[in-house]
C-alpha cells in the first residue's frame, strides 16, 4: 500500500483513497460515477485526491460526498463522518473560518435588526412629543408644526440583491445566500430562476459555460474551464 494512501497513523486508507476503493469495488468507472451522481470528473478527482484547497466550501462538498456514497452503496453518515474528520485534520483553520463566517453573518443580521428596531422606536417617540400646541385651549388658534413633519426622517427599505440565472442547456447550480445554503437547483435548457439575498451569494456552477448570470440587472462574466465546476462569490 502506498504511503500517500495511508492516514497519519498508518492504519488504513485516507478518506480520498477510501472513496476510490469503494468505487472500484462497486465496479464503477470514473465516467459511470459521474453519470450516476451528475458530478463532473474534475470534482470526483478532487475528492479522491483530497484537494481541499481547490474544492468548494464544505457546505457544497457534503452534498458531493452524499451523492458519491449513495452511488457506491455506502452508509452516508459514516462517509460524511470520515470526510469531516479528514477535513479537520487537513484544514483546521479553514473549517474554523467557515464556521466563524457563518456565525458572523447571523450576528450581523441580529445587529441590523436591533438597530432598525431602535430607529423605529426613536421615530415614534419624536412623533409623539408634544409641540408648541400642547397648551391648546378651546377658542385659541393654533397651527400644526409643519417644520417637524417635513423634517421627519424617511425610512427606506434595505437594499436587496437580486440574481437571475438562465440555463443554455441542462445543468445544475448550488446556492448559498448570506452564508446559508438554499439548495441545489436542476435546470433544463432555457429555464430561468430568480433569487434574492441581503448581502451576498455564493454559487457553485456545475457547467458554468452553459449558464448566464446577472446581478441586479447587470451581466456577470464567469471564467471557466470546460467540464469543471466553478465556485463564484457575488458581489
Amino acid at each position: 500500500m502506498k504511503e500517500k494512501e495511508r492516514d497519519k497513523t498508518g492504519r488504513g486508507l485516507s478518506f480520498g483513497s477510501h472513496l476510490k476503493a469503494m468505487r472500484e469495488k462497486k465496479g464503477l468507472s470514473l465516467s459511470d460515477l459521474c453519470l450516476e451522481t451528475r458530478l463532473t470528473a474534475a470534482t470526483v478527482l478532487l475528492l479522491e485526491k483530497e484537494d481541499w484547497e481547490r474544492l468548494p466550501p464544505p457546505a457544497f462538498v457534503k452534498g458531493f460526498v452524499k451523492a458519491y456514497a449513495g452511488a457506491v452503496g455506502a452508509d452516508t453518515e459514516t462517509v460524511l463522518a470520515m470526510y469531516q474528520k479528514a477535513l479537520e485534520k487537513a484544514l483546521p483553520a479553514a473549517t474554523d473560518g467557515f464556521r466563524a463566517a457563518t456565525a458572523a453573518a447571523w450576528m450581523l443580521q441580529l445587529t441590523v435588526l436591533a438597530a432598525f428596531t431602535l430607529l423605529v422606536a426613536a421615530l415614534v417617540f419624536m412623533i409623539c412629543l408634544p409641540g408648541e400646541d400642547a397648551g391648546w385651549k378651546p377658542g385659541a388658534q393654533s397651527a400644526m408644526p409643519q417644520a417637524r413633519v417635513a423634517g421627519r426622517p424617511e425610512i427606506r427599505p434595505a437594499k436587496i440583491l437580486r440574481i437571475k440565472m438562465t440555463a443554455l442547456s441542462d445543468t445544475w447550480v448550488r446556492v448559498m445566500a448570506d452564508g446559508v445554503e438554499i439548495g441545489r437547483f436542476e435546470l433544463i435548457a432555457n429555464q430561468t430562476i430568480n433569487l434574492t439575498a441581503k448581502r451576498e451569494f455564493n454559487l457553485l456552477l456545475g457547467k458554468p459555460e452553459d449558464i448566464r448570470l446577472s446581478l441586479d440587472g447587470k451581466p456577470v462574466p464567469v471564467a471557466s474551464k470546460a467540464g469543471q465546476a466553478v465556485n463564484l462569490k457575488l458581489p
